[in-house]
């Protein structure tokens, strides 16, 4: 399958992951509508690359953002839900506010844009690829919210795999921790072992390209997998970093 001339939207597309594959499509000679809330912003030019300010936590926005790529590009041959955050935090007051905000950019609006292409585009072909993380898979101390938008989006991937017409494709990408801002921004130390996002971008584009249901960018979380032992092990080991961390930051408030 050639990507040449295919009509992308991308997602989270200023930074990290989004970012390195905006660079990855336009190579492949696509046509890509970058989105995120601050797109507009970013110094990124291209002949082939158009960008929106959207916050695709907001259904009526990501509305908005079909009716777009409609308008700039006559349609979408392959979305990307790549925008999501995570909090590294101890939970404690129960707090409905907090839970649903994440869920909302992490997990309905993945959900709902799939869904939304599918009605769109009727039986027409298509390729929507969903950025999970490894985190779906391998439960992780300090992101127990993450881990669970990451984890119900892989059930609704497997499950809507079977409901799609022919030529209509599902690939759900699980990167491990990837050398970007995302953990600072979720207040957490870097993870090892980390991965450049370049790498995760030219799996996602050989993912789609092959029509891959399921891309893993790490070797190594490819052999954990097998292993369900050393995936309790390395849990027990960010259970216990988790804990340590907790501690020093209660001792610094305390």
């Amino acid at each position: 399958m050639s990507l040449y001339g295919k009509r992308v939207v991308l997602t989270g597309a200023s930074s990290g992951i989004g970012q390195a594959l905006v660079t990855e499509f336009l190579k492949e000679g696509c046509v890509v509508l970058g989105v995120s809330r601050t797109m507009e912003q970013t110094g990124t030019e291209h002949e082939g690359l158009y960008r929106m300010n959207c916050d695709v936590s907001d259904p009526a926005q990501v509305d908005r953002l079909f009716h777009r790529a409609q308008e700039l590009l006559g349609g979408i041959d392959v979305f990307v839900a790549n925008a999501g955050f995570a909090h590294y935090e101890f939970l404690g007051k129960p707090d409905w506010e907090h839970i649903r905000h994440i869920h909302d950019t992490n997990t309905f609006s993945p959900i709902y844009s799939a869904m939304k292409l599918k009605h769109d585009r009727g039986n027409e072909p298509w390729h929507m690829v969903m950025i999970s993380s490894a985190a779906g898979q391998l439960s992780m101390p300090g992101y127990a919210l993450y881990c669970a938008t990451k984890a119900a989006m892989r059930g609704f991937a497997n499950a809507w795999q079977a409901e799609l017409a022919p030529g209509q494709f599902l690939t759900t990408v699980y990167p491990i921790g990837t050398r970007t801002a995302f953990f600072r921004r979720a207040g957490s130390p870097e993870p090892w072992p980390l991965q450049n996002p370049e790498h995760v971008a030219r799996q996602v584009i050989r993912g789609i390209i092959g029509r891959k249901r399921s891309v893993y960018p790490s070797s190594l979380f490819r052999v954990l997998r097998l292993f369900p032992p050393l995936m309790t092990l390395y849990s027990r080991i960010g259970e216990m970093h988790f804990r340590r961390t907790q501690g020093k930051r209660r001792g610094e408030h305390g």
